[in-house]
């Protein structure tokens, strides 16, 4: 629809603010974060992160990873102030974890 199209277009478009890059860390499940960014260039058609990856993605994809960053850094905040907080079964750890074990497919 267009007004879907429209908002990822803007929410693409807007700069994202410097935020903590979540990557695996091998495959026992912990995680390294650090800072990094994820800039979206709509017109352009790609997504570039940390300043040193570019890669090809819509306007609409672009503003899904964002959100999906976003989320993930929350749930991670959240499971920092309660260790004990089980991340399996949230919808945003089995997103990650599938977008992960299935190369986005």
């Amino acid at each position: 629809p267009p007004v879907a199209a429209e908002a990822a277009a803007q929410a693409a478009a807007a700069p994202a603010p410097a935020a903590k890059a979540v990557a695996p860390a091998g495959g026992d499940g912990r995680l390294i974060v650090r800072d990094g960014s994820l800039v979206v260039n709509a017109e352009a058609g790609t997504v570039e992160v940390d300043g040193h990856i570019t890669i090809a993605a819509s306007g609409r994809v672009g503003a899904l990873l964002k959100q999906l960053r976003a989320e993930l850094l929350s749930l991670l905040a959240k499971k920092l102030e309660e260790p004990s907080l089980s991340l399996v079964g949230s919808p945003i750890y089995e997103a990650i974890v599938r977008l992960i074990t299935s190369d986005g497919l």
